[in-house]
């Protein structure tokens, strides 16, 4: 699946990932570009909640390699496919999600493949760490402009050609994630409804506005539930 393979390798007593192009894809100029445009993305971030890319090298049987940080952990899939997400987990998970998407946004970086199988989860502390910055774009970049992401999760103008777009294709995909993550939670599942809005303007301009949003939500819930113990005294 997809145009590269993924190695786990030890160097020095540490583990660090190889991601390469598989062999099919290994001489198009195409992928190679693809390939060295996601190094150069990667290269350029320094976040606890982003993997860390740390080189490129041309290995014997692998060929071209992007050097990445290995993350002892579990995807978001796993975790949300296993039930494993207890309230308190998903906001801390969604804090730090919009802090990674936060800081791209700030250096005009979209990710445009924001999905559940591409946020790790560390075994130790549950701490997120984005992953594949494949399909990513930046302002600075005139090439490699097609349409990009996984379908369930793409933002309605990711899907057209010509379509200008900005970090708020992210915020899209965030609503999705938000409404797998609590599928049966009424305050979850109306901020990500507000982030999955089909016109890019209508939803939360930044990352950072959505755990306000989840926040004041949750004070609302302690409101009513407030409200309802008083009812019940009085009557």
């Amino acid at each position: 699946k997809g145009y590269c393979d993924l190695y786990k390798v030890e160097r020095l007593g540490k583990w660090f990932v190889l991601k390469c192009l598989k062999k099919e894809y290994a001489n198009n100029p195409l992928y190679q570009s693809l390939l060295r445009k996601e190094f150069e993305m990667g290269y350029m971030l320094s976040h606890p909640n982003i993997v860390q890319t740390y080189g490129m090298e041309n290995i014997e049987g692998c060929g071209l390699c992007i050097v990445l940080e290995y993350v002892d952990g579990k995807t978001l899939r796993e975790c949300i496919d296993n039930r494993q997400l207890p309230f308190k987990m998903c906001v801390h998970i969604i804090k730090e999600l919009c802090d990674a998407l936060s800081y791209i946004h700030e250096r005009q970086i979209v990710h445009r493949d924001l999905k559940p199988e591409n946020i790790l989860i560390t075994y130790n502390g549950h701490h997120v760490k984005l992953i594949d910055f494949g399909c990513s774009d930046a302002d600075h970049y005139a090439l490699l402009k097609a349409p990009a992401g996984t379908r369930k999760y793409a933002a309605p103008e990711l899907l057209k050609p010509d379509i200008r777009i900005d970090s708020r294709a992210d915020i899209y995909a965030l609503g999705v994630i938000m409404k797998e993550m609590r599928p049966s939670d009424p305050f979850f599942l109306s901020v990500g409804n507000r982030c999955c809005r089909k016109q890019p303007e209508q939803r939360p301009a930044y990352a950072s506005d959505v755990p306000r949003l989840i926040k004041r939500s949750c004070r609302y819930k302690r409101m009513i539930c407030w409200s309802g113990i008083i009812s019940i005294v009085v009557l």
